[in-house]
């Protein structure tokens, strides 16, 4: 009972805690993936390896995700898009 309670008022309550005037862009599924395990703690290399990707490619879609979301780091990027409930780690 409690838990739904909890989750109502969440649900009511995190697009105030979203900026308004900060509209966040839709990423693309490979670039919210590779977020999301770059959340986890893994590199590049580890990321390309699970999804069975080259590096070099899974550095493009974190780049894209990093411009994107106008953060000048990763680490930024990846905060904006936990806020923004584009990823759940």
């Amino acid at each position: 009972m409690l838990m739904r309670i909890a989750s109502a008022i969440d649900e009511k309550a995190a697009p105030a805690l979203l900026p308004e005037t900060e509209a966040y862009p839709v990423l693309a599924p490979r670039e919210c993936e590779c977020l999301l395990w770059t959340a986890r703690g893994k590199d590049a290399k580890a990321i390309a390896a699970i999804l069975v990707l080259s590096e070099f490619t899974v550095r493009s879609y974190l780049r894209s995700a990093r411009q994107k979301l106008k953060s000048s780091t990763l680490s930024q990027a990846v905060a904006k898009a936990i806020n923004a409930r584009l990823i759940a780690p």
